[in-house]
């Protein structure tokens, strides 16, 4: 991709949102990097950069690496103002240097105030281990019990996918980090009666 640049310092990378998140994910992986976004399982087909933007879709990985407008630094809009176009770029400084965060302006509003041509995105080193696990339960109740104690551990997962009497959780880091967070799951899972199952 001639229209992607990569800041291996900042841990960044700078693309037009014409691309497909699958395009970029595999330009990134081929490099020894990863984009921490992942859609909800809901959206199908091909999605580009700019629908993710513009419609503010949520991330799977969130409760790691946050939404879309938290991997988001920057943003390029060609907008309109008075008539006339104009493209606006937004600072990659932290938002207390700057004042309001316009970039929020624009992320999630389609394309009401513009069009959303660029972004600069943070990045994350491939993870050297993965791990998923499935969780389910008897009882909705017992499933409570277990996320009460689960959000206050500090256990940060990748991915987390709720369905009603289970969980899919995915972990990603350094081995010995994947492998303390599966045990300190698994022994929550068993005192709420969950039954665990390691995924490949």
């Amino acid at each position: 991709m001639k229209s992607l640049t990569i800041d291996t310092l900042s841990l960044l990378v700078t693309t037009k949102t014409e691309v497909s998140l699958s395009t970029l994910e595999k330009e990134l992986n081929q490099r020894g990097y990863s984009l921490p976004f992942r859609p909800l399982p809901t959206f199908k087909g091909p999605l580009t950069l700019k629908k993710i933007l513009t419609e503010r879709i949520p991330n799977l990985g969130a409760v790691r690496y946050g939404e879309i407008d938290d991997i988001c630094l920057c943003i390029q809009v060609d907008h309109r103002l008075q008539r006339a176009h104009e493209t606006l770029v937004t600072k990659a400084v932290p938002r207390s240097a700057t004042g309001p965060d316009f970039k929020k302006i624009f992320i999630g509003s389609g394309d009401d105030y513009g069009e959303i041509v660029e972004a600069t995105l943070r990045i994350v080193p491939s993870p050297p281990h993965q791990h998923r696990l499935k969780i389910v339960w008897p009882h909705q109740d017992q499933k409570k019990k277990f996320l009460k104690k689960f959000w206050g551990s500090g256990v940060a997962p990748s991915r987390i996918i709720d369905k009603p009497s289970s969980l899919f959780i995915q972990l990603e880091g350094l081995a010995e980090i994947v492998e303390g967070e599966k045990r300190a799951i698994s022994s929550f899972a068993r005192g709420t009666k969950g039954k665990v199952t390691s995924l490949k």
